[in-house]
């Protein structure tokens, strides 16, 4: 692993430590998954595609604690990849996670611990990561550790207040390095047995090797239950960024949304802005627009989606890019044991300013997918995928396309 990973892992074992024998669940479950993957345009090239055989193994482990005042849920996943047409030389990648909890006297003080290791896009507005092993990616850990206090006040009102801090690396890429230091209080009020309320204020102080800022959130919200799978939420608020350079930005975001459950199929309606950790800027701010439709069969579900994207660099705007996607999909139980599903993705991605004819700067990117998965035994599944991905100048216009077919065999076993 890297070498900041233990910085997290060391402390959060030595609080499982501190807990007594007397576990309610402790399990280990070691896992390893064995692939093979056929891709004819392995590097997403328009022309002089390359095509390659990728061999990859995948030993693991996930770790499950739960004690009287300590709580931890570890996982590591080692992936070698060797590519039989030389793309690249044999590949150790990692992928791991944490997150740990020691709560005392009550609960009222609270001690969280995490970390994740990842492969992530370089790009948010186009993740590149699901299909490809190579196209723009880096290597992500995110380190973070908050302790806070549990304030609960007359009636059924709770209070929550403490500090965060969070320590974002990236490796082999131009990604920007963060250290973040901030304070919270959360105030949360429960007016009846279907009725929240929330207030909040939240301050964090981001520095980086380029330029540094602080942000001020204020906020309140409620969410309202009135059925069982149906609830409507809404929360809005404003942010204040102070920068070092000298340049300050202010912005409202909110969240709200409606999920309504009409027996035919469960509906979400739900808008979103928020501040988005993104690998290549500063500060960057999403705004999402999304529907969802998602609906239960005997034996199976049907879903579809649709979303609307902006993301707007704060100390450049002149870099906005807007995304418009739509998604389609089902599953279906065969026979006992086994599945199929398929599934189609339509994007549209405008940028500001780009010059590249690479896949991400492609307006159009088409995704068909289908897959079959057997569990053969307890433990062990057998899975076959095939993609076709396709980046196009115009969704009916294959001149200047890349064109990317990929097939991939997998058996996993979990013991």
């Amino acid at each position: 692993m890297r070498r900041h990973l233990p910085n997290i892992l060391l402390p959060a074992f030595f609080l499982v430590s501190l807990s007594s024998a007397a576990a309610s669940e402790f399990r280990v479950v070691p896992s390893i998954a064995v692939s093979e993957e056929v891709n004819d345009n392995i590097l997403q090239a328009r022309v002089g595609e390359r095509l390659e055989l990728v061999t990859r193994a995948q030993p693991g482990a996930a770790l499950r604690y739960l004690g009287p005042h300590t709580s931890l849920d570890a996982s590591y996943n080692l992936d070698y990849r060797y590519y039989a047409r030389n793309t690249r030389e044999d590949e150790f990648n990692h992928a791991a996670s944490l997150r740990g909890m020691l709560a005392l006297w009550d609960d009222f003080f609270t001690l969280e611990a995490s970390e994740s290791y990842s492969r992530v896009p370089l790009d948010l507005a186009r993740d590149t990561v699901q299909e490809s092993v190579l196209v723009n990616q880096t290597d992500q850990n995110v380190a973070t550790i908050s302790p806070f206090l549990t304030w609960r006040l007359g009636g059924n009102g709770t209070l929550r207040t403490g500090y965060r801090f969070s320590d974002i690396r990236y490796w082999h890429s131009p990604a920007i390095d963060k250290q973040v230091h901030g304070a919270f209080a959360d105030y949360r009020h429960r007016l009846g047995a279907r009725l929240d309320f929330d207030a909040g204020y939240h301050f964090s102080s981001t520095e980086t090797a380029l330029n540094r800022f602080q942000k001020h959130d204020v906020s309140t919200g409620f969410r309202y239950q009135y059925g069982e799978r149906s609830f409507l939420y809404g929360s809005i608020g404003q942010s204040w960024l102070e920068f070092s350079n000298g340049l300050n930005s202010s912005d409202p975001f909110w969240k709200v949304g409606v999920t309504d459950d009409f027996g035919l199929a469960v509906a979400t309606l739900e808008s979103v802005v928020q501040y988005t950790e993104d690998p290549l800027t500063l500060s960057t701010r999403q705004t999402d627009y999304s529907f969802k439709l998602d609906r239960a069969l005997e034996r199976g579900r049907l879903w579809l989606s649709t979303g609307y994207t902006e993301y707007r660099v704060t100390l450049d705007s002149s870099q906005d890019r807007k995304r418009f996607q739509l998604n389609l999909g089902g599953s279906h139980e065969l026979q006992r044991g086994v599945s199929a599903s398929i599934s189609a993705t339509g994007e549209r991605l405008s940028r500001s300013s780009s010059t590249s004819t690479s896949s991400l700067n492609l307006p159009y990117r088409l995704v068909a997918s289908a897959s079959v998965n057997w569990a053969m035994a307890e433990g062990t599944t057998l899975g076959g995928t095939y993609s076709h991905i396709s980046y196009r100048e115009e969704p009916g216009e294959s001149a200047g396309s890349i064109e990317v077919n990929r097939g991939i065999v997998e058996l996993r076993k979990s013991f």
